[in-house]
């Protein structure tokens, strides 16, 4: 009697199959799963283009001397040929050029100017484009000048010249009102004074008032004296080789005398001439 049984090898052959099959399908899930976890993650965006520097002209349709003044201090002019200068910073250039052109022109006595500032980029390198109409100059349409402090005169004493004063102001009625000279007039104004017998003469104030639509500018300027002053006794130091009344001899100065620099600088040059060597410009003293 023969009975039937399995054969071993035979029955373990599906078992074998379902391991080795479940062995297969893990690697493979543990194989894909950081691709799929990359797949998931957001992918960073690409960095940005570095910008680039932009090469441009500026073309500037204005009066000489006015075209001048902004080719040497207009921003546009300063900034170009600078590599740092990229399209976007130069729109930003262009679009500040009209205010700043008003300001600058605004020193000149133009203050009602019409401006105009584009770029033209249909030529092969871009064009920054200027067009000034500086209008009506204002002018000087008065001057006020009030002075203060100056002590009374002692008797004997030069008085100032106020009417004098007034007239040798340097930025007179019906002039343009620059800037430049409203600042020198100023200065001359009180170095006037302190040539006199107040050398500590100061501007205390000043004011112009423009009127764009009259064109024309009031001017205000007050000055202060400051205490007079006059001359004390001669001090002589560093002379070696002559006696001091060589120089006592020339001074002409005495002491109490008011202070004026005509007579100071009056005394230098006596001294120059007869202590220095001409010839070589050197002291013989």
């Amino acid at each position: 009697m023969i009975s039937a049984r399995p054969d071993p090898c035979t029955a373990m052959a599906p078992a074998r199959s379902r391991i080795l099959a479940q062995i297969v399908l893990a690697v493979n899930a543990v194989c894909l799963a950081p691709v799929a976890a990359a797949q998931d993650q957001p992918v960073p965006p690409a960095p940005e283009a570095p910008s680039r520097a932009i090469d441009y002209d500026v073309r500037i349709d204005a009066p000489r001397q006015l075209r001048e003044l902004l080719e040497n201090n207009l921003d546009l002019m300063r900034w170009r040929g600078n590599p740092r200068v990229d399209r976007e910073q130069l729109l930003r250039l262009v679009r500040a050029a009209p205010e700043q052109i008003k300001t600058l022109i605004a020193t000149e006595g133009y203050y009602s100017p019409k401006v105009s500032a584009d770029l033209d980029t249909s030529g092969s390198k871009p064009v920054v484009l200027i067009d000034v109409a500086p209008g009506d100059p204002v002018v000087v349409g008065d001057v006020d000048i009030e002075l203060r402090g100056f002590v009374p005169f002692d008797k004997g004493s030069a008085p100032i010249d106020a009417a004098a004063l007034r007239n040798r102001w340097t930025l007179p009625v019906g002039a343009r009102f620059r800037t430049a000279d409203w600042e020198a007039a100023k200065r001359g104004l009180v170095r006037q004074v302190a040539q006199t017998r107040f050398p500590r003469a100061q501007l205390l104030d000043s004011s112009a008032t423009v009127d764009p639509d009259t064109h024309r500018a009031l001017l205000k300027i007050v000055v202060d004296s400051g205490p007079d002053a006059h001359f004390g006794s001669l001090e002589i130091e560093g002379l070696k080789r002559y006696p001091a009344s060589v120089i006592t001899n020339l001074n002409t100065i005495r002491p109490g005398d008011e202070y004026n620099e005509a007579a100071l600088q009056a005394l230098q040059g006596r001294l120059q001439d007869t202590l220095f060597d001409p010839a070589l410009g050197l002291p013989t003293f």
